[in-house]
């Protein structure tokens, strides 16, 4: 009992008066056992540390795997129709729509940016939210200027401001809650903004290499359901011109069809719980979705490979 005391006593005080007091009672082998009691205390707090280190880095790893293979889920329609303009032009303007944010549009935003934009490229996000309560052009101008120099109020400035930019980079404008604006508003924008605007750098366009593209985000499908009378494209024809703005197929629920080939597609990079029981997988997505609303079953594909699911990836920047 008395060493154990001593030894209670010892390491109590640390291992500068540990040594100085262990050799007054004559106990130096304890100074040895202090040293290997440490050393193991050293290592598991070290390996503790690692572990955990390396248990958020698979994680973050994991998430960023399934992050882009989620990418490769659906939305087809809308990639091919985009995809079959900008081929061939440096210069468009796109609608992108759903019933509601659940739908998706910041996604697929993202999507067609990222198969187009350098890692230097940063869109121009312009939010029209502010028109719920002030909707007039002046606003609009001003939302949109603040942008581009501080302009508030000429959409002809503006529009010369875009245009110099535009001959030593790439611009992509993102124009979110469009259908905060009325059809008036739409229709403004378009004339006098985005149409002089495309005419000009068309005339110029063999001058630069640089893409200027504007995306409209409508966020509850406002523009096509209310038949608002605004001249789009829906399909890629010969004789269209830049000026003139492309609807992209409304966004819409993911079919059973949908997750059942970009599985099989996919399957490589998937999980086994994904690919060994597919239709049960399918009906548990759909039921957990609304029966495939693309957010929600973005978040239940999260949940079923044990991964998380980032509302920053939903962030245009």
């Amino acid at each position: 009992m008395a060493r154990e005391r001593v030894i209670t006593f010892l390491f109590s005080l640390g291992y500068e008066k540990f040594t100085e007091t262990a050799s007054i009672y004559q106990e130096s082998y304890l100074v040895h056992l202090y040293l290997w009691v440490s050393l193991i205390f050293v290592k598991l707090s070290t390996t503790v540390v690692t572990v955990h280190i390396s248990i958020a880095d698979d994680s973050q790893i994991k998430n960023q795997q399934l992050y882009h293979v989620l990418l490769k889920l659906d939305y087809t329609d809308q990639e091919q129709l985009f995809s079959r303009f900008i081929t061939t032009n440096q210069i468009a303007a796109f609608l992108i729509h759903g019933s509601s944010q659940d739908y998706g549009q910041h996604w697929l935003t993202n999507r067609l940016l990222k198969k187009i934009r350098r890692v230097s490229d940063k869109p121009v996000l312009v939010d029209l939210d502010c028109l719920v309560h002030n909707r007039n052009s002046q606003t609009m101008w001003r939302e949109l200027g603040r942008h581009f120099g501080g302009i508030k109020d000429s959409p002809d400035l503006i529009a010369g401001k875009v245009l110099k930019s535009w001959t030593t980079k790439n611009i992509y404008i993102v124009v979110d809650n469009v259908q905060s604006m009325s059809e008036q508003l739409l229709q403004e924008l378009i004339q006098k903004f985005w149409l002089p605007l495309a005419t000009q750098a068309q005339s110029i366009a063999s001058q630069t290499n640089f893409k200027l593209l504007m995306f409209l985000i409508d966020n509850v499908s406002k523009v096509e359901s209310q038949s608002w009378n605004v001249s789009f494209a829906e399909n890629f024809e010969p004789t269209w011109r830049c000026h003139q703005p492309v609807i992209l197929p409304k966004n819409n629920v993911f079919s059973d069809i949908a997750l059942r080939d970009w599985i099989n597609h996919e399957s490589v990079y998937l999980p086994d719980q994904l690919v060994e029981n597919i239709d049960g997988v399918i009906q548990t997505i759909l039921e957990n979705s609304e029966a495939g609303i693309p957010i929600p079953a973005f978040r239940e594909i999260c949940n079923l490979c044990e991964c998380e699911w980032l509302e920053e990836w939903l962030k245009i920047c």
